[in-house]
């Protein structure tokens, strides 16, 4: 799958909000994650590094499961503009 220009802009805008909710929450593990792989793909994303779609990132309910409830929108988002180049939410 190709993702158009368009979808690689919504995914660098999904990883980008993600990136800012994660710093921004106060919970210790939000910087374990800035910190690990998903912070290793954020990275990419931002800076046009990633190739897409990106099969690596890690199912979004083992991500959120029980916790950082506060970032699971964005990281579903994320997660589902990163692999399959639409919004979780549409």
């Amino acid at each position: 799958m190709n993702f158009t220009a368009e979808q690689k802009s919504l995914v660098y805008e999904s990883a980008v909000c993600l990136k800012r909710a994660l710093v921004e929450c106060k919970d210790p593990l939000a910087n374990e994650l800035l910190a690990g792989e998903l912070g290793e793909i954020l990275v990419s994303v931002i800076d046009g590094d990633a190739k897409y779609p990106i099969s690596c990132i890690p199912h979004f309910d083992q991500m959120t499961g029980d916790w950082l409830p506060q970032i699971e929108d964005e990281y579903f988002n994320f997660y589902s503009f990163s692999r399959y180049g639409k919004s979780a939410f549409k």
